[in-house]
């Protein structure tokens, strides 16, 4: 790798970019039509995951998960089982279509 920290600084800018992504997704699942949803909770959960993940490589942060992470950036614990509920709804149907599509 020729220059690490300007890979670091493309890394960050990636982050920040994936991050803004994210949370415009996460705002679409908090607010979308529970009889008709047209966005994955299931989804937006893994992409909160990666970001954990990126933090805990990156900033050595130990002990922290999706809900440290949305706490942390101002959502509220209704926000967050919100976004449990969702995915707890959506579950049965997304395992109804990887069954189908496992076969």
């Amino acid at each position: 790798m020729k220059n690490n920290k300007e890979f670091l600084k493309c890394v960050e800018q990636i982050e920040k970019l994936f991050w803004y992504d994210t949370v415009t997704f996460l705002d679409c699942v908090l607010t979308d039509d529970e009889q008709d949803p047209q966005y994955s909770a299931i989804t937006v959960y893994g992409r909160l995951e990666m970001v954990v993940e990126f933090e805990k490589l990156y900033s050595g942060k130990e002990n922290y998960d999706v809900n440290s992470l949305l706490l942390d950036n101002n959502y509220t614990q209704d926000d967050i089982d919100i976004l449990s509920k969702k995915m707890q709804q959506e579950k049965p149907l997304r395992d109804l279509i990887h069954n189908k599509t496992d076969k």
